[in-house]
């Protein structure tokens, strides 16, 4: 999590904090990463996450607004139409949460790297039709990593 707090005028007062790295975990996502053997591909257990948990966590640290993104692993193992399906699912629940959160949480569209035309389409509909505040971009999907080509 990395919080930012605003202030507003010459007191300096704290108006707000605003986490802008909060992960977003679905059971969807987890069972996707647990049916590609990929729990620790980072090194690391994935947390366990509900929306509940979320808002009990943001009420009591006092944080106003929440940016989520999902965490790694990158949702792609080597098939581009399965991290398609994958990253609208994240995409559209995550827009479906934003929406009841009364304006409490913005997120960052998943997108299906490293397909490049896919990406491209997926981040124009979740900035466009679903209402993103921008897209994530792993350093790598799968062991592949953003190149200049």
């Amino acid at each position: 999590m990395s919080i930012i707090l605003t202030s507003c005028g010459k007191s300096g007062s704290v108006q707000a904090a605003v986490d802008v790295h909060s992960h977003y975990i679905p059971q969807e996502y987890m069972s996707f990463v647990q049916e590609h053997n990929a729990l620790m591909d980072e090194l690391y257990p994935i947390p366990e996450w509900s929306e509940e948990s979320l808002k009990a966590f943001t009420d009591n640290a006092e944080i106003a607004h929440t940016i989520l993104t999902t965490p790694a692993p990158h949702p792609y193992f080597g098939d581009t139409e399965e991290s398609v399906r994958i990253c609208r699912m994240l995409n559209d629940n995550a827009a479906k949460l934003a929406a009841a959160s009364d304006g409490r949480i913005s997120w960052c569209a998943t997108l299906p790297l490293p397909d490049a035309r896919a990406a491209a389409e997926e981040a124009e509909r979740a900035l466009t039709e679903l209402g993103a505040v921008g897209v994530k971009l792993p350093t790598n999907a799968g062991g592949t990593y953003l190149v200049r080509v």
